[in-house]
């Protein structure tokens, strides 16, 4: 009995543990201009309504934690950006949480996200569409070498 219980134990801990970090990745992109490189990696992962104060659809939009929900439409979000990091020339600067907490569903693919090199050389605009189906939207951050980070967002 002692033999089985421990044989359901090896095969069922590492299976949780793979479930548990599936949902984790990892994108990060890169732009270089002249002697300047500038860096930014994006961790999402399965959106946990457990892991938020609130989660409702009020009206057909769907609120997170007391804001709209970018990226849905009228349904909860499958998933969310958990970190973005920003570098620039090796030294990293904080983005605050609030400029891309209430961005879901994100698209990470190459024709989805781009960086570009402000005209000053100090700053850099990141553009990223998201959607689940019908809440389609597009976001531009523009990332400043000083950390006064701006966004804006469009949605149809």
């Amino acid at each position: 009995m002692r033999l089985a219980f421990t044989m359901l134990l090896v095969l069922v801990i590492p299976a949780g543990v793979c479930a548990q970090s599936k949902g984790v990745k990892t994108f990060p992109f890169e732009k270089k201009a002249g002697s300047h490189t500038a860096r930014v990696v994006f961790r999402t992962k399965v959106f946990e309504r457990a892991r938020h104060r609130s989660t409702e659809v009020r009206e057909g939009q769907t609120m997170v934690d007391g804001r709209p929900a970018i990226g849905t439409d009228g349904s909860i979000p499958a998933v969310e950006i958990d970190s973005m990091r920003f570098y620039f020339d090796g030294k990293e600067i904080k983005v605050p949480w609030k400029l891309y907490a209430d961005c879901f569903n994100p698209n990470f693919g190459d024709e989805h996200v781009s960086l570009k090199f402000g005209r000053d050389g100090r700053s850099v605009m990141v553009t990223m569409s998201g959607s689940d189906g019908a809440g389609g939207y597009a976001v531009s951050w523009t990332l400043r070498k000083n950390g006064r980070h701006v966004r804006s967002i469009d949605q149809p």
